[in-house]
């Protein structure tokens, strides 16, 4: 059970603006809000729950499987158009859901279903709902970067980072919905200090109930830890941050690509690149298959 902080009231509304009681009464609704149960988590999609069944029990078909997902046109659509997108290069067209499953495979449709994760997390509030989006869009273009790092990788799946990608910003997307149940109005300085404050823990007890593996939930666990280091080879959370490292910003600013570089989630994983290029010219070079990866979840 999560338990707010003691003093976020004082630490969220220190401006003249706010009276006391207000102060208090925000402290108090917050309080409650980091104590709700599993009952008020949101769900992952019925698609990607029975995808992951999928990958785990043989038993299950394929026309099975494809029956569920024709279910919702929106993904059902969305795979055939991926299946036949450059990124696939196929002779022939897929026309129906189970040639585009067959043909990018159950880990890829899981991704691309994950895709609709974004409905899961929705505000009334202008600022927040504007926040949520901001922190999807970074979690999409994490993904490609994490995915067109991992094929220079000798030790991650392509399909495994980026799903490690699109469930990094997991935590404060859901903090940002509870905020939102508890406030009419809110500022974006003060939703940024309960995100640094709680967004964490939120990403924690999410994943684990959707019973993500340890590894996926490492990622939600240091999604800021960007002096993290560890014993032993790097791990997916490792990846991650090197390719939240990467991504432009939300004025389109490149990063700088010596500080990328200077992460020590980078220096152990350069050891195990392919390639002996620079950060920069990786990420360059893998513009197109990212921007390609961006284009299946629109």
């Amino acid at each position: 059970m999560l338990r707010a902080a003691t003093p976020i009231g004082d630490v969220v509304y220190q401006g003249s603006f706010m009276q006391a009681e207000r102060k208090r009464s925000f402290a108090s609704v917050m309080a409650d809000s980091f104590q709700f149960n599993d009952g008020k988590l949101p769900s992952l999609p019925n698609a990607v729950v029975y995808l992951e069944k999928a990958m785990r029990d043989d038993s299950v078909g394929l026309s099975e499987l494809s029956e569920l997902l024709s279910k919702d046109p929106v993904l059902a659509a969305r795979l055939v158009r991926v299946s036949n997108s450059a990124y696939y290069r196929a002779m022939s067209p897929a026309e129906t859901v189970p040639a585009a499953v067959t043909r990018i495979g159950f880990k890829a449709t899981r991704n691309i279903a994950l895709g609709l994760l974004q409905n899961s997390f929705v505000a009334r509030n202008d600022v927040i709902a504007a926040m949520i989006s901001e922190l999807w869009m970074e979690s999409l273009r994490t993904a490609a970067v994490a995915q067109a790092l991992a094929a220079h990788y000798t030790l991650m799946d392509s399909q495994k980072a980026l799903l490690g990608g699109l469930m990094y910003n997991v935590g404060p997307m859901l903090l940002l919905t509870k905020i939102d149940d508890n406030t009419d109005s809110i500022e974006r300085a003060d939703a940024h200090r309960l995100i640094d404050m709680h967004a964490v823990e939120f990403g924690v007890m999410l994943l684990e109930y959707w019973e993500m593996d340890t590894e996926m939930i490492e990622v939600a666990a240091n999604r800021n830890h960007w002096t993290r280091d560890h014993g032993g080879a790097p791990d997916l959370a490792d990846l991650v941050l090197v390719a939240r490292s990467c991504i432009p910003d939300l004025e389109g600013r490149r990063p700088d690509f010596q500080q990328c570089e200077n992460l020590p989630s980078y220096q152990r994983m350069k050891n195990y690149l392919r390639l002996t290029e620079s950060l920069e010219s990786i990420v360059d070079d893998a513009e197109e298959s990212i921007a390609q990866t961006l284009d299946m979840f629109f």
